[in-house]
């Protein structure tokens, strides 16, 4: 548009040039700076689905760790065997049953490892 205007003046070919050339350097800037808005929101797009996922994961381990604070563990006899039973202290459900020997051993596991995690759900 520009440059139509300019060779309308009977400008020289080296205006013309320049006044093209800046045309192509505005055009380059606008492509470029839409490339970066593309990018700034899908990086802000991650950023709040990696936000979401994190407070999830935090959710979950504060969930977990308020069940830990709801079991009870019993000793019992069966068939002979001492067994531990991993009850859950809200429903009196038995969560899990181990063998003592198995308990005993990941008792003294955690009172070397404080902060350990154990899973009782497989």
């Amino acid at each position: 548009m520009k440059t139509q205007r300019l060779s309308n003046q009977n400008t020289t070919p080296s205006a013309l040039r320049k006044a093209e050339q800046k045309e192509q350097n505005q055009e380059a800037g606008h492509k470029a700076q839409e490339q970066v808005n593309h990018i700034a929101q899908q990086l802000r797009e991650l950023q709040t689905k990696k936000a979401v996922q994190a407070k999830q994961a935090l959710e979950d381990l504060l969930e977990r760790s308020i069940e830990w604070r709801e079991l009870r563990f019993h000793r019992v006899v069966k068939d002979g065997n001492d067994y531990v039973d991993i009850i859950d202290r809200v429903s009196g459900e038995v969560i899990k049953t181990i063998p003592e020997p198995d308990f005993v051993r990941l008792a003294n596991n955690f009172k070397q490892h404080p902060g350990l995690t154990l899973d009782i759900t497989s």
